[in-house]
């Protein structure tokens, strides 16, 4: 089951990559602050009127995906090196990635 995930990441990142590449010249890539929003918009669909929506529902499927595999990753090390229980690694591990996010407010500082 896991492989689908990584498939279907891969792919559609690859699928991104060669539509941008078509798409925008280099000097828009550089100034584009999220170019894979503005090609959404250029989808146009008769029964479907905000076709972004979709989009940024599918990206949002990939971020969990990767963000599952790191916090796996996280808790099986504290449950592996300290001997930690399952859950207080997983408390642990949220509580790192919590107070890492606190800063990021504005989207200034995420770019």
């Amino acid at each position: 089951m896991g492989a689908f995930g990584v498939l279907h990441s891969t792919l559609v990142s690859l699928l991104l990559l060669i539509v941008s590449f078509a798409f925008f010249n280099i000097d828009e890539l550089q100034h584009t602050i999220w170019p894979t929003i503005i090609l959404s918009k250029i989808i146009y669909l008769p029964f479907l009127e905000r076709f972004d929506y979709i989009y940024v529902f599918v990206w949002f499927l990939i971020i969990i995906s990767a963000s599952c595999v790191v916090f796996w990753g996280g808790i099986r090390i504290l449950e592996n090196t300290i001997g930690m229980t399952s859950r207080a690694a997983l408390l642990v591990t949220a509580g790192i990635v919590f107070i890492l996010l606190l800063p990021l407010r504005s989207p200034m500082m995420i770019e």
